[in-house]
């Protein structure tokens, strides 16, 4: 996706189609998204921006029998990865990424500088963001 393009209905499909899709393939000698979600039983995983639950994009989803796997709204606290992004940001240096090239290999760098201490103290806090979740009934949380 270009620098300054903005995440609508349209081009959220086309990432899934141009990106999620050939990512999948590499890990899967099928070729379809369905054959490889069967396979590999997976689903895909969105937070409930706009974006992702549009009447277009629903129909998107029935019409490439693509299974969701939903969190519920405003659910930073059950994804640990919504915390990596504010170092990644931090990590990153808009100024001298003058082309998308550039851009990649800028976040790239910026996600290999987020120590694996992080991310596993991320991943090891999900029992108690469960918890916490459960005991406030789904609504905000600490984290």
């Amino acid at each position: 996706m270009p620098c300054g393009t903005t995440m609508n209905s349209i081009v959220n499909s086309q990432v899934l189609r141009q990106v999620t899709l050939p990512s999948l393939n590499s890990i899967s000698s099928q070729t379809s998204y369905t054959s490889i979600t069967q396979q590999h039983n997976l689903k895909l995983q969105q937070d409930n921006a706009p974006t992702h639950f549009s009447k277009y994009m629903k129909n998107f989803y029935t019409a490439n029998n693509i299974e969701l796997y939903r969190f519920p709204v405003m659910s930073p606290d059950l994804n640990p990865l919504f915390h990596c992004w504010n170092p990644l940001k931090s990590n990153i240096f808009p100024e001298e990424c003058t082309t998308y090239d550039l851009l990649k290999e800028e976040v790239k760098r910026a996600w290999e500088q987020i120590s694996l201490d992080i991310i596993n103290h991320l991943i090891d806090s999900m029992p108690k963001r469960l918890e916490e979740v459960i005991k406030q009934k789904g609504d905000a949380t600490k984290y």
